[in-house]
């Protein structure tokens, strides 16, 4: 199903959090981070509100695939990303903000505190785990099984749905 593309595109945006982490510039990685957690929410709730009650009446539920993994990673995936947020706002020394378009004004690379970005960076990598995780059992349960219990024009409507309700 189309729906999967958003995933690719998550995986981008981490992926540029994590490159301008590196770099230790803290505006961007707030930024990209941002725009991940926007993103993830949006697809999560998409998935809650259309996708998973969809999979839950059509499709013969296996013992890996049950709608309430999904949803407990739903939710350990949302509270992660806050977790790896706040992390991120640590790393920020005193006198300086990201927030409210500081962007213009980035911290000097220098006075960025290598251990706590190590540890941010080992947080990131549990979230990235967790990630995996969930798109490999979306990959192998959710979005196939569906796909499969659906002739062409309910998945059509499917997806008519998820844009009405980004659309909103």
């Amino acid at each position: 199903m189309q729906l999967l593309e958003v995933h690719d595109l998550l995986e981008e945006l981490f992926l540029a959090h994590q490159t301008a982490l590196l770099d230790r510039n803290l505006p961007a990685a707030l930024s990209c981070l941002d725009q991940f957690a926007e993103l993830l929410a949006a697809h999560i709730a998409d998935e809650e509100k259309v996708v998973l009650p969809a999979y839950a009446a059509r499709v013969a539920i296996p013992e890996g695939g049950k709608p309430e993994f999904f949803h407990f990673e739903h939710t350990k995936l949302q509270s992660s990303i806050g977790e790896v947020r706040a992390m991120l706002l640590t790393l920020v020394p005193a006198g300086h903000t990201l927030e409210n378009g500081s962007m213009l004004a980035p911290v000097d690379p220098q006075h960025v505190d290598v251990r706590g970005l190590l540890e941010l960076l080992d947080q990131e990598a549990s979230f990235k785990d967790l990630l995996r995780h969930h798109d490999a059992r979306e990959r192998r349960f959710l979005y196939p099984l569906l796909e499969a219990a659906l002739n062409e024009i309910e998945q059509q409507q499917i997806l008519v749905q998820v844009q009405l309700r980004s659309n909103d």
